[in-house]
């Protein structure tokens, strides 16, 4: 469960 957060949460940071 914490990857898909951990994704989730870096996914749009790492777009922004």
């Amino acid at each position: 469960m914490t990857f898909l957060l951990h994704i989730f949460l870096c996914g749009p940071l790492m777009i922004y």
